[in-house]
């Protein structure tokens, strides 16, 4: 189930021409505020993925379907600022450090990522396959494609789909049994706050350095 949103204005409206660009973004920045992402997709060396945006007004309609907020002010990772009025709880920014120290030992390492390609793909699809609504952000598909010979990226992607294979976290026959705790299940959270954590820039280079 989806949602449009669409702008428009009758015959002798006076609202000015000038403002509506404003009025737009204004619009935007009510429904992001509370969580609501369009589904989008995207392909990738021609294979089409499912990825969230924040939701946006293009060609005077906004559509969304996904709202990103659950339980814990620890989901409004995508929505961290460094001025901004809410932080985290100190159990998540020692969760950071421990993704930071295992970033910087994959980085001083010799490790050689020959297919990037697979490594991303394959990630993102067994995601889909195996836990319930887990996306990841447009803009850190988008930025990937540009920096894929960037070492920096692919060690992200590297940290991920270890995540994706550590054995404690492979509770999917369980937790699908669970029909209602599936949302709390402790390795889907793990891996959308990650998704969160890279697709954000300002928090991104706080944690990772770029």
């Amino acid at each position: 189930m989806g949602n449009v949103v669409r702008l428009y204005q009758e015959p002798g409206g006076r609202f000015p021409k000038n403002k509506r660009k404003e009025l737009a973004r204004r619009i935007e920045r009510v429904f992001q505020a509370g969580g609501m992402m369009d589904v989008e997709e995207i392909v990738l060396w021609g294979v089409e993925v499912e990825a969230i945006r924040k939701a946006r007004i293009k060609k005077g309609e906004m559509k969304f379907w996904y709202n990103y907020f659950e339980q814990s002010p620890d989901d409004m990772i995508p929505y961290w600022e460094a001025e901004g009025d809410f932080d985290f709880s100190e159990e998540l920014w020692d969760w950071f450090s421990v993704l930071r120290e295992r970033f910087e030992e994959i980085m001083a390492s010799d490790l050689s990522i020959e297919d990037p390609r697979s490594l991303i793909l394959i990630s993102i699809l067994e995601t889909y396959d195996e836990y319930y609504q887990i996306y990841p952000f447009a803009e850190f598909l988008e930025e990937t494609l540009e920096h894929i010979e960037d070492k920096r990226y692919l060690v992200l992607w590297k940290l991920y789909e270890e995540m994706l294979h550590e054995p404690k976290r492979r509770l999917i026959h369980e937790w699908r049994r669970i029909e209602d705790n599936k949302r709390n299940n402790k390795a889907r959270v793990t891996f959308r706050r990650y998704m969160a954590l890279v697709a954000n820039l300002g928090l991104r280079k706080k944690v990772f350095g770029f």
